[in-house]
Order: structure tokens, then sequence, then C-alpha cells
């Protein structure tokens, strides 16, 4: 159960000579900083250019020694009154996309503790540690052999707004790429698990006192805050969804397109105005629909991308979606939806009674919720928008 709180981290990084950038051009007197709300915001003098929407990235060591590469850099405001040597608050700002900086000698072979920040996923652990002088639940361990040598830990001292926690390991430098991978997965399932974007947006590596790294990229600003399918907020509910659905996960993500699919789930989760809601319901299931007949089936398209079932014949929506029930397990799925489907492509809205609007997308959204978790293999309790509680997947019917 070894793991490090996470340490003190630099967010801020200078350089006031002059850096030569894109074609030419130069700036001077920049000042760097990772912003509590997640942007990377730039106050800079210039000498021989300065516009609006510019792109450009700077490389310097600042005076720290921290070896640094900004990346993404673009201008939001300038003051064409500033002078080099005046104060560096009257000059330009801007924002940028990412951040790379290291400070020190590493070889690829040496061991490294590596952290890396999750926002935007409220969530309690299953093994009782103290934090801020309080023995509360923090740390999760996971049982795939990929991914038993990662921790999840609850509660942050840290800079950044809204981090609820990090992942912690211990590699060589050389595994680090590997190691993304495996949380790169994880952080798919915790997409679909909170039903939100969950942002992992900084990685911090170090070496004892000999080497320290920072990988920062700057994501969104704006929040969704969906209350969670799985129960984070108990101890053994997230430890036990993704164990149950890593593997299940690394095999259909390629196949039946899950990045995209759990991308559409969020935003369908999030949507205010039912008939959005179910469009992008709608759209979930027919991009789930394609990537199980043409990756699992391997249908072949006529040349006006329906799936052909014989020279002359095509499967319907319906016959695909059946054979996605029978493929995992559902003696019976829903597929009422489908009719309504037509009805809000081909009419812009749906023409129902709001009680009856509202019952529709809540089944919807039931059933959409439990068979990406029947793909997943999950067996634990998902929360029912029409039950409005947590239930058991095995209880489930449609």
């Amino acid at each position: 159960m070894d793991f490090e709180e996470f340490p003190l981290v630099k967010n801020d990084f200078s350089f006031s000579n002059e850096i030569r950038i894109d074609k030419g051009d130069s700036i001077s007197n920049l000042i760097a900083t990772i912003e509590k709300n997640g942007i990377i915001k730039l106050k800079f003098q210039q000498y021989s250019f300065a516009e609006i929407g510019q792109s450009f990235n700077v490389n310097f060591i600042d005076e720290d020694g921290w070896d640094t590469r900004i990346e993404g850099c673009n201008l939001t405001s300038i003051n064409r009154g500033c002078t080099v040597g005046k104060d560096i608050e009257s000059c330009i700002c801007g924002k940028a996309h990412s951040l790379y900086s290291k400070q020190g000698i590493l070889d690829n072979n040496d061991e490294v503790s590596v952290f890396k920040i999750i926002r935007n996923m409220p969530f309690n652990g299953d093994i009782y540690s103290t934090f801020n002088n309080i023995n509360i639940p923090r740390i999760i361990e996971f049982r795939p052999i990929e991914i038993k040598n990662i921790k999840l830990i609850n509660g942050i001292n840290i800079f950044l707004d809204n981090a609820n926690g990090y992942f912690y390991y211990r590699c060589k430098y050389s595994e680090i790429n590997n190691f993304d991978n495996y949380i790169m997965h994880m952080h798919n399932l915790l997409d679909l698990g909170s039903g939100r974007f969950v942002e992992i947006p900084l990685t911090y590596i170090a070496q004892k006192e000999n080497y320290k790294e920072i990988r920062y990229k700057a994501e969104q600003e704006e929040w969704y805050s969906g209350f969670g399918i799985i129960e984070m907020h108990l101890p053994g509910g997230l430890s036990h969804y993704i164990n149950k659905c890593y593997e299940p996960y690394k095999r259909y993500r390629a196949l039946l397109g899950l990045e995209k699919i759990f991308t559409y789930y969020v935003l369908m989760y999030n949507a205010s105005i039912p008939d959005i809601k179910f469009v992008l319901g709608s759209v979930l299931m027919e991009g789930l629909k394609y990537f199980f007949a043409k990756n699992i089936k391997k249908y072949k398209p006529n040349p006006h991308g329906y799936f052909k079932k014989t020279s002359n014949e095509t499967w319907s929506f319906r016959d695909l979606l059946s054979q996605i029930y029978t493929e995992f397990g559902l003696i019976k799925g829903y597929d009422e939806f489908v009719k309504y489907r037509d009805e809000i492509i081909h009419t812009g809205h749906l023409d129902y009674p709001w009680p009856d609007k509202i019952e529709m997308i809540k089944r919807l959204h039931d059933f959409i919720s439990f068979l990406l978790l029947k793909i997943l293999e999950y067996d634990g309790k998902f929360y029912s928008y029409e039950k409005q509680m947590y239930i058991n997947v095995s209880s489930v019917t449609f």
C-alpha cells in the first residue's frame, strides 16, 4: 500500500531575456503561469510582432534552471503602447495549450515516481489513510495485471481547482508511455462511470531530488456535472467497476469504437433539453450498430452505406440491434426508440406531451447505460434515471 503524497509542483515559469520564436520574431520578459482554473496564462513583451490569433511555440531555460517548452501560444490582448522595459502587466497577454518542463538529469532505466492529477471526478477510496489530519477512505488498488501497480489516491493539496485526486505509480522512466496507455483505458471508463469528461491534465515525474518533470495540457474550461452511473461515492464502488470492466473495455475498445461511444454518452447524460438528449442517444446507438456490424459481424456495406444481408437485401437498424442484444446476452432489448429517432431526425422534434417525452428519455437513457455496462461485463449497481436510485444490473429487464 506504499504511496507518496502529491508533492509541491512548480506552476510559474519566467524568462527575462529575448526568446526567438517562429519566422524570426521574438519576445521578452515572458511569464507563464498554470492558473487555478487550469489555463496556461502568458504575459510578455514583444519586439517585432503582435497579432491576435497568431500561434507560436517557445523554448527557454528559466531562472530556476527548468528547461521549458510551451506549445500552442495564442495572444488574447495587446497593449499597443507597451515598450520593452515597462511593467509586464501592461503588455501582451495570451494563453497556451501545453507546457513541458524538466530539471536535472535522468537515465531511461532510472526508477521514478509518477503522479497524474484527476479533475472533475469526485470519488471515495477503499483503504483508509490520513489526509489533512482526518482518516478517510482514500486509496484504491486495482486487480488487472496491467494496472495492479497503479494506485488512485483521493485528496490532493495543489493549486488546481476541482482536483479530486491522483494516480500514483513507480516504474522505469522508459516504461511511462506503457503506463500512460493503461491509464488512458481507465480514463475512458471513468468518463462513462462518472457521466463527465474527467480531466487528467498534469503529470509530475520525480526521481528523488535528482530529476523533476512536468507535463501539462490545458483542458476544457466548461465543467459537466453528471451525477455518475457508478457508486463512486461509496468505498468499493469505483474499484469494482474498473476491476470488472478493464479487460472487456480493452477487448472492445477498437471493435466497437468505445471512445467515441462514451463521448456521446457523456454529452447525452449532460444535455438539458430532452429532444437533444434523445438525438445524442440515437446517434450513440447508430454508432454502436455501425461498429458492431463492420468489425464484429464483418458485414459489407452497399454503395449507400447499408450493411448487406444478401446480394439484394440489407440489414435493418432493428435487425442489427437485435444481433447486438443477442451477442451481449440480453434476453430482450429496447428498440422502441427507433420510431422516435426517425421522427426527430425527419421533423426536428418529438411531438409528444412533456410527461410522455420525459419518460421516453428516461427509458432510453437507462437502456443505453445498461447495454454499455453489459458490454463491459459489469455486474454491480448503476443509477437508474427512471427509478431515481441505484439498481443492480442483474435486476434490469426491458
